[in-house]
């Protein structure tokens, strides 16, 4: 996970991990250190991600930290990865504007419209 723009988180998991509350708690407490109180927004490249606890995804999902994120672009490739990426928005519904997207070009694009507001 990175500060790729002044704007732009980028975070890429390694292939086949599993998050879980505690690595979803460590990772927001880093996106809540890069923002220094701006809004940013956060690509998330699930690709080679395994799976997500129901934990984890609650506490990504969860109005708590909405402040500091303007909008989220996860990024699929594969079927694992859309399964993933589509059971989070239709079950946990976050607190921010999240859409899925199989082009990084698009996805940042997006969110750069997101950011500008």
């Amino acid at each position: 996970m990175y500060l790729e723009d002044e704007w732009l988180i980028r975070t890429v998991y390694k292939p086949g991990v599993t998050i879980e509350l505690e690595d979803a708690e460590t990772e927001i407490g880093i996106y809540r250190g890069l923002t220094e109180n701006r809004t940013l927004a956060i690509v998330i490249d699930l690709r080679a991600m395994k799976t997500a606890t129901s934990d984890a995804r609650a506490r990504y999902a969860s109005d708590e930290d909405a402040d500091m994120v303007c909008a989220t672009a996860l990024l699929t490739g594969s079927a694992v990865s859309r399964v993933i990426g589509n059971f989070y928005l239709t079950l946990n519904k976050p607190a921010s504007p999240t859409k899925l997207f199989t082009s990084e070009a698009l996805a940042v694009e997006w969110l750069r419209e997101m950011h500008r507001g």
